[in-house]
């Protein structure tokens, strides 16, 4: 009897997990590229808006993963010359978007929710040079060589 019951839950596992790599999935590679690629054209149209001097803007990551069936994270990663700083500043990030309801059922709306960026690089193009001033002043921004005052007990 047990042997017959084992065959039974044996065929059922086997079924149900063929069942699941059978199934389509709701949010296939399609809808991360679509996503990718409207995030994309959002944060360029972004920095483009707020920064207009900036030069060769591009992309260095785009990727993203499904959270849930109905959100999906975007992680990215660009990076930028301004010309005025004569620096190349390099950001990286992450969306959160979910899924919100459209009047057309063809039409996946996907929705933002969450920009964050975090990690940000300066590299200078020209190098910026720092010395040490022999004599501080109290308005001066540079280095100074000489000990903090201590405190007497």
């Amino acid at each position: 009897m047990s042997k017959i019951v084992s065959l039974i839950l044996f065929i059922f596992a086997m079924s149900w997990t063929w069942i699941q790599f059978k199934t389509p999935d709701s949010m296939n590679t399609e809808v991360h590229a679509a996503v990718q690629s409207r995030l994309q054209i959002l944060i360029e149209d972004t920095i483009k808006n707020k920064r207009p001097n900036i030069t060769n803007l591009k992309f260095l990551k785009m990727y993203s993963e499904k959270i849930d069936d109905n959100k999906i994270r975007a992680y990215f990663s660009y990076e930028f010359e301004d010309p005025s700083e004569n620096t190349k500043q390099r950001f990286t990030g992450d969306a959160i978007l979910s899924r919100g309801l459209s009047e057309d059922p063809t039409v996946k709306k996907w929705i933002l929710q969450k920009v964050k960026t975090g990690q940000e690089t300066i590299e200078f193009t020209d190098g910026l040079a720092i010395t040490p001033d022999p004599e501080p002043t109290s308005d001066s921004t540079s280095l100074s060589t000489t000990e903090p005052p201590t405190e007497n007990k």
